[in-house]
């Protein structure tokens, strides 16, 4: 894959607002699957990114109610779930097949949802990261034309930048 022009990108959310609460960062695991799941919300929106590393690669936003629960579909797959004061519950369901997902606040210093934007001869590329406490991860670029998923290498962390064999990358910003 040529990637001759890379952009690092912030991920936001339309509607900012200097009074809303900061955003929260929970990341997880998908049950059945090899996927983690990132969510990142606030009082009333989110973003939640799925990935494998390989074939499952989703981007899924929208509101929370006035409970914490939302749901959001992309690409054949819904996420359901309910945000509590401690973790956020649910399930991911993908090929007609439910799988039930738990993540908790992201605790440790590069753990979250990272994000990039790689410009190819062929189309624009957006790469997602979840980052583990445990610093395991899944990462992949999806095409924004294509919908093509395509494996991303390994985030390292040097002085507080992330990067990737394909450069910089930048860490979840979210103010909706």
């Amino acid at each position: 894959m040529n990637r001759a022009l890379w952009l690092a990108t912030s991920l936001a959310l339309a509607g900012c607002t200097s009074s809303v609460a900061p955003a929260r960062s929970l990341v997880g695991v998908v049950d059945g699957t090899d996927a983690y799941v990132a969510l990142v919300a606030t009082d009333a929106r989110f973003v939640a990114y799925v990935c494998d590393s390989a074939r499952v690669a989703l981007w899924l936003d929208g509101a929370l109610d006035a409970e914490g629960r939302f749901e959001a579909t992309v690409d054949g797959a819904t996420l359901r779930g309910a945000l509590g004061p401690d973790r956020v519950t649910g399930t991911l369901t993908l090929e007609g097949v439910a799988h039930a997902f738990s993540a908790t606040d992201a605790g440790a210093e590069h753990a979250g949802l990272w994000t990039a934007e790689v410009a190819t001869d062929a189309e624009i590329l957006r790469g997602g990261w979840v980052v583990r406490d445990t610093g395991e991860q899944r990462g992949a670029f999806v095409g924004r034309t294509s919908g093509a998923v395509s494996p991303a290498s390994t985030l390292t962390f040097r002085n507080g930048i992330a990067t990737t064999d394909e450069g910089a990358v930048s860490h979840e910003i979210v103010s909706p």
